[in-house]
């Protein structure tokens, strides 16, 4: 079990070992993140053009009372704009994670045995992100997907991309992780 970074009196922990699996958690995260976000803005847009294109049924409902276009336009035609902030979003939260991995590692201090099985576990992140990021691009490249997929431009980039991603993030990770071996006095 991981133990807290800090200590109650805000000084570093110094028997912290730092996240080996971080890198896998990123991917799963960023991931998650991503299908979620394409798929929560495919179903406003589609949502969204259904009710228009049933607005005159709708007007036909209403009557007198109201311009259904109108009611459409001011209640659900703002969810597409809202979620059209998710294609930005999406890669700032994919920066974000990447970044907290990079501030761990340089804020643990760790036994410089464990850059042996951090090696593997790097080979083996990059390893595991080849399938990640081929399933990624058989997703982006679904025709019912692909609409939604074209506006996420920086998730794209990093997932098609991605095992140079994880090699460059666990790349630096280690070598900030590392670093403070020579920075510090490890007993």
């Amino acid at each position: 079990m991981r133990k807290s970074l800090l200590t109650n009196k805000g000084k570093l922990r110094n028997d912290k070992r730092g996240g080996l699996s971080d890198l896998f958690l990123w991917m799963s995260l960023a991931f998650v993140i991503v299908l979620f976000s394409v798929v929560m803005f495919f179903i406003g847009n589609k949502t969204y053009t259904a009710l228009i294109t049933n607005a005159p049924a709708m007007q036909k409902a209403l009557g007198n009372d109201g311009n259904a276009t109108e009611i459409i336009n001011s209640t659900f035609g703002k969810i597409p704009i809202s979620y059209g902030a998710l294609k930005w979003i999406t890669t700032m939260l994919i920066f974000g994670l990447a970044l907290s991995i990079l501030i761990t590692s340089f804020l643990v201090r760790t036994n410089p045995i464990f850059f042996v099985p951090y090696l593997f576990i790097l080979i083996i992140a990059v390893i595991v992100a080849v399938p990640i990021s081929n399933s990624y691009e058989i997703i982006y490249q679904n025709p019912v997907l692909a609409e939604s997929f074209s506006g996420f431009w920086g998730a794209n980039f990093i997932f098609l991309h991605l095992p140079l991603w994880v090699a460059v993030i666990g790349i630096v990770a280690g070598v900030l992780l590392f670093v403070n071996v020579v920075r510090s006095d490890y007993p």
